[in-house]
Formats: C-alpha cells, structure tokens, sequence
C-alpha cells in the first residue's frame, strides 16, 4: 500500500487471455477496490509477492481470480503509471504482460 501512496515504482504483472475468435476476458474492479474501483480493466492485473516470480504470481492470481489456469506466454515489460483520481493512489509499476489464447474460454466461464 506505500508503494501505491509515494508513488513508489514496483513490481507487478497483467495478463490478457483471449478465445478463438480474439476476444479478451475482461472484467471489472470490484467498486470497494483501494484504488480504481468500478473501472473495465485486463483479465488480471496484479503484484508478485515476497520471492515469488512473476509467473508463479500469474498462475497464482489467475487461479484466485478466475478459478482456472492455463498456459501463459510472457509477451513483454513496460512501465506504467497512473493517479486514481478518486482516493490519489498511485500506480507506478514495472509491468510485465502475459498472454493466453483459450478456445474453452466461454465453457470455463460459464
């Protein structure tokens, strides 16, 4: 939470998984999050913890999220940040993506 409150650049992954037909899972913040709340976003985005590689954090927060995992493929690092107007956290992380295509998407999900 005080890296999102300074500001602080730190750690974090994303991961974008599609179906056949090269749709994206979306889904949406929970309102009560900490920091933008309600907003459309990536399938998951999150922050490896302490000794944890960021895709054992991937796997792990995709389980957690959406009750599946699947193979994931590292695409590429960025570095992103962004103010949450709403409570003045801070996003500032050095983002790695992850991606997936899954052609049982829908029947997962359902």
């Amino acid at each position: 939470m005080a890296a999102h409150q300074k500001g602080l650049l730190h750690l974090a992954f994303q991961y974008f998984i599609f179906n056949e037909k090269g749709e994206m899972l979306l889904q949406q913040r929970a309102m009560t999050k900490y920091h933008f709340g309600g907003i459309w976003s990536n399938t998951c985005c999150s922050h490896p913890r302490l000794g944890e590689t960021l895709e054992a954090a991937a796997h792990r927060r995709l389980q957690e999220e959406l009750g599946f995992d699947t193979t994931l493929k590292q695409a590429f690092p960025f570095i992103y940040r962004a103010e949450d107007p709403v409570t003045g956290l801070i996003e500032h992380e050095l983002d790695t993506v992850f991606w997936a295509f899954m052609s049982c998407l829908s029947s997962i999900l359902m």
